[in-house]
């Protein structure tokens, strides 16, 4: 990433995620991680083919330290995700975590609008509402 030119506070925020998803895949043989040119995804292959996808997040922007993320329909829990992260006190607003075709799509603009350790948070609250908090 580094070498693509996202800023620092970007890599710091897509670790924050990424270290804790990559030690589950290393730790339990059902997980799973794609990487691919500008997104990765987290699959629990332990479901069937078209549930498998669980999260699909886009790299960091050049621009801001933020990333969209999308939540997985197949996860079953993104209408209940969603009111979790709105009621969890992170300066949240509904239309930062717009419900499209059944997935849950958090916007790119949500760590520039709240804030690096508020985004943290958000990652952690999307990490234990699908129980993936290791």
């Amino acid at each position: 990433l580094k070498e693509r030119g996202i800023k620092d506070e970007g890599i710091e925020l897509w670790r924050h995620l990424w270290d804790k998803l990559d030690a589950m895949a290393k730790a339990d043989s059902r997980y799973r991680i794609n990487f691919a040119k500008s997104a990765c995804s987290f699959n629990d292959d332990s479901l069937p083919h078209r549930k498998r996808q669980q999260l699909y997040v886009v790299d960091p922007a050049l621009t801001a330290p933020g990333y969209r993320i999308f939540v997985k329909k197949a996860t079953g829990k993104t209408k209940e995700l969603r009111q979790q992260l709105l009621d969890a006190g992170l300066g949240l607003e509904e239309s930062q975590l717009e419900l499209a075709d059944g997935s849950l799509v958090l916007s790119l603009s949500i760590a520039s609008a709240i804030g690096k350790e508020r985004f943290k948070r958000v990652l952690d609250v999307i990490l234990e509402g699908l129980g993936l908090n290791g």
